[in-house]
């Protein structure tokens, strides 16, 4: 799920805010915006593992955000991790596409977004 950001609440809530759908309009492009991912993952088992992600327009090799973060599991199973930067510079209208993966996994989780000029 891509939003503008996401908090854990003390009681381990995620809470989404300004969760967008397949399409992000801006006024202007390029534009610099802040932008959350937050990704429902399965874990094969227990332990620590690292999970890898990008950030990317569809068709380009060109990253534009790496991330990643160690996690420890205490059973396998489905979990949600959020990842959130302040600043992300979407230079051009086109198809973005995020991808996560856990570290000695196959499977990628991959979502596609759709950045276009608003039309007034």
């Amino acid at each position: 799920m891509i939003s503008d950001d996401v908090r854990i609440e003390n009681n381990q809530k995620l809470m989404l805010i300004g969760l967008y759908g397949p399409e992000i309009h801006l006024q202007t492009l390029p534009a610099v915006i802040p932008l959350a991912f937050t990704a429902g993952i399965v874990i094969d088992g227990e332990g620590k593992f690292r999970l890898s992600g990008k950030l990317k327009r569809s068709g380009s090799d060109k990253e534009l955000l790496t991330f990643g973060a160690k996690v420890a599991a205490k059973k396998k199973g489905t979990g949600y991790v959020p990842f959130k930067f302040p600043c992300v510079n979407l230079e051009e209208a086109g198809t973005y596409e995020v991808s996560l993966g856990v570290e000695g996994q196959d499977e990628q989780l991959t979502e596609l977004f759709e950045v276009k000029k608003a039309t007034v």
